[in-house]
């Protein structure tokens, strides 16, 4: 089913930035297509350092503000403009791949080759279709599940 267009914002939400396998994702895709900016607000910045920092109670200081710079460096933008649309990261790889299925099979076989490799070298890793359904994505688990058929067709 054909979703809305990709708004050129994405505003991601504190619970996105403080998992992993969604915001890696869109990141890589934003690379990958040019099509939108990842933006946040202060407070999900915020609220995802504190979440951060819950699940790493011994974390110093300085390693926390080290958590919130690299995220700041995944984002294109913090701001406090609210002209920005949250949708969940499901809805949004939905778009993506609706709009730029060819950039999303491009990166399912880059991220499938890096995930064969870590595994012949004898890392336990997760699919990639397992890693997104876990990390609350399953329409895009299921996109991402039809290009690795059609890449192995």
């Amino acid at each position: 089913m054909l979703q809305p267009p990709v708004p050129p914002r994405v505003f991601v939400d504190a619970d996105v930035l403080a998992t992993r396998t969604p915001l890696c994702w869109l990141a890589m895709l934003r690379d990958e297509t040019g099509a939108f900016r990842l933006v946040t607000s202060p407070d999900a910045l915020a609220a995802a350092t504190s979440q951060w920092r819950a699940h790493h109670p011994d974390a110093a200081t300085a390693d926390a503000a080290r958590r919130e710079e690299l995220l700041r460096g995944v984002l294109d933008d913090v701001t406090t403009d609210g002209a920005t649309q949250a949708l969940a990261p499901d809805e949004v790889l939905c778009r993506i791949d609706d709009e730029a299925a060819g950039s999303v099979r491009a990166l399912t076989r880059r991220r499938q080759r890096e995930l064969g490799a870590r595994q012949a070298a004898g890392i336990r890793s997760t699919s990639l279709t397992d890693a997104l359904a876990a990390a609350g994505c399953p329409a895009f688990a299921e996109r991402v599940a039809a290009h690795l058929r059609a890449i192995a067709a």
